[in-house]
């Protein structure tokens, strides 16, 4: 199943269950995540601009600023999911990763 579609079937079966039931496991887990970080991320974009213009007084040092600090949260990130998701340097880091395991039917 493609992101995409496990995100509109994780929307889908939330609005069909009844007032006050949860959705559990890592798919809605990780939706729910994905959902906060994307809310908060203006606020956490404004107050790192604004606090940069306050401190640098220079508008586009400020705006530098925030976009490499976009930056380098995108790339540590990104690094995370090649080292813990896709299973690189598990060999060198003396892990293993889980393999997925096949939905029953």
């Amino acid at each position: 199943m493609q992101r995409g579609e496990l995100r509109a079937t994780i929307d889908r079966v939330r609005g069909e269950l009844p007032a006050g039931a949860l959705l559990g496991g890592p798919a809605a887990e990780a939706r729910d995540l994905e959902s906060a970080l994307v809310s908060r991320l203006p606020v956490v974009v404004g107050v790192v601009l604004g606090l940069s213009f306050v401190l640098l007084r220079a508008p586009l040092a400020a705006a530098a600023v925030v976009a490499l600090s976009l930056l380098a949260t995108t790339a540590a990130f990104g690094v995370a999911r090649l080292v813990f998701q896709e299973g690189a340097l598990d060999r060198l880091l003396g892990f293993e990763s889980p393999e997925p395991e096949p939905a029953p039917g």
